[in-house]
């Protein structure tokens, strides 16, 4: 089905006449904003009568939302869509550089908004994810990227393709052009971003840059344009010790993690910049509404309803997800594929599984001894698994590691960001501690199993301990890094 946009009234000036609950929707077009700023101020605009915004027509895809379910405590997943059309720009700016098209659906991410919890949490979906899509006037589904789905189906066929690969039900749709973006970014005026090294966006194979984006290492202030190259940047190079300038490993997975980075620093400066104010607030909403675009069932009463729930988030609660993938090539395309025993728990909190239900973790237990064949340690392994299993846990064991940094109870429960609360119960449960690291899938926890601890009168360590740094050569040099990059914001 062709997406079909709703025009409103026009002003005298021929320009679209925008309502006071109107001006709430460019919250929704990144979610970070629709929390901290649609309901503070929206009232401001009650006697606002000007003001339209685009909307589409997304047939049955759109999943109901309970009668039942009351203001305060609704939870809904709204489908948002970053399109790279450039449609509205001149043909000279410098915003077209790297355009692969008039509807591409360049960033696909999935808010859950919790009104009884008051949290917000972002499940970033890849745009080459290898998905089975049905599009319009086929008779069943092909397996294809699943940014086709949106390029040539429009929202109902992206809406449907999530929906019967994941069963994640969406509530609602809303898509933001890039080039608003970019307006949106100007509103604030800039956003510090911290590099590590000097950074670039750079295509080998072609020799040429897709979006222009360059910087050195260090805090640096982006404005509108240099922001939305550094998001759109799909071939993002970092340059070495050594001089040499290397890809991501991960392509558009680290741009994921940096676009959801963006989104935060982009609402704590807005936050701090008075944007809680009306005429900061208004600036925002002038400089998006142009560009985006939302289903024809979202209304004023849920906008205004969202707001007053989610007035007061905080950009540092939000929660991000990222679907857990693999590359991987069918014939001479490259794809990613999702990872199903790392990818099962976190849609299943998109699903409405509760945060605390076992099947919204997954748990991998290894022996942890210089002795890999340590046969004490082994069997206290498959006795936590057997246990783990029998509280519906979905425990693999998996092999041995040669590390003993264990805590109390002989056990290290090690965990991403997003996983610390359904970490901290497993190490209640066990007798060990919990250790945050980089590098596990989300809602993915890794337990190290060591020796029974021996008796002692001595206090055992603290259950939320931590892994301290290690003392190495250059570390004050680290800690002003790290001080450094903690204060670009």
């Amino acid at each position: 089905m062709t997406d079909t946009a709703v025009d409103g009234p026009r002003s005298w000036r021929g320009r679209p006449r925008r309502r006071w609950w109107q001006r709430g929707v460019l919250a929704l077009n990144v979610v970070a904003i629709l929390v901290a700023l649609s309901g503070a101020w929206a009232l401001r605009f009650a006697g606002d009568q000007a003001g339209s915004v685009a909307r589409v027509s997304v047939g049955g895809a759109l999943a109901a939302v309970p009668d039942t379910d009351e203001p305060g405590s609704r939870t809904l997943n709204i489908l948002l869509v970053g399109a790279d059309s450039g449609e509205g720009l001149d043909a000279d700016d410098d915003r077209n550089i790297g355009r692969q098209g008039e509807r591409n659906g360049d960033v696909i991410m999935i808010a859950r908004l919790d009104e009884a919890a008051g949290t917000v949490a972002l499940l970033a979906l890849p745009r080459d994810l290898w998905v089975p899509v049905q599009l319009p006037g086929e008779a069943t589904p092909v397996d294809r990227k699943i940014n086709a789905a949106y390029g040539f189906g429009g929202a109902e066929t992206l809406i449907q393709t999530i929906t019967e690969r994941y069963g994640i039900p969406i509530h609602h749709f809303v898509s933001v052009d890039f080039a608003g973006f970019a307006d949106l970014v100007g509103a604030v005026g800039e956003v510090n971003v911290w590099f590590e090294r000097a950074s670039r966006d750079f295509n080998a194979r072609t020799g040429a840059s897709q979006t222009g984006f360059e910087t050195d290492a260090g805090c640096h202030a982006l404005g509108p344009d240099r922001a939305l190259a550094y998001v759109r940047s799909r071939f993002y190079q970092t340059l070495g010790d050594d001089g040499v300038w290397r890809d991501d490993a991960n392509s558009d997975l680290d741009r994921i993690a940096r676009q959801q980075d963006f989104l935060r620093r982009l609402l704590r400066t807005a936050i701090d910049d008075g944007a809680r104010n009306p005429t900061v607030f208004a600036g925002l909403v002038e400089a998006g509404l142009d560009a985006v675009v939302i289903d024809s069932e979202l209304t004023p009463a849920l906008l205004l309803d969202l707001g007053r729930t989610f007035r007061s988030f905080e950009p540092e609660e939000l929660a991000t997800y990222a679907l857990p993938v693999e590359l991987d090539r069918i014939g001479t395309t490259w794809v990613v594929l999702e990872v199903p025993d790392d990818a099962d728990p976190v849609v299943a909190l998109f699903r409405g599984v509760p945060a605390d239900d076992p099947a919204t973790v997954r748990v991998v237990v290894r022996p942890a001894t210089a002795d890999l064949d340590d046969t004490e340690v082994a069997t206290r392994t498959a006795e936590i698994v057997e246990q783990l299993r029998g509280l519906g846990y979905a425990a693999d064991p998996a092999a041995a590691v040669p590390e003993l940094d264990l805590a109390a109870g002989g056990v290290s429960v090690r965990h991403a960001d997003t996983s610390a609360l359904p970490a901290a119960a497993l190490a209640e449960r066990l007798g060990g501690s919990t250790v945050e690291v980089v590098g596990l899938a989300p809602r993915t926890i890794e337990i190290l199993v060591g020796p029974e601890p021996t008796t002692s009168a001595d206090p055992g360590p603290d259950t939320s301990s931590t892994v301290p740094a290690p003392a190495v050569d250059g570390a004050p040099d680290l800690l002003a890094a790290a001080d450094a990059a903690a204060a670009c914001r």
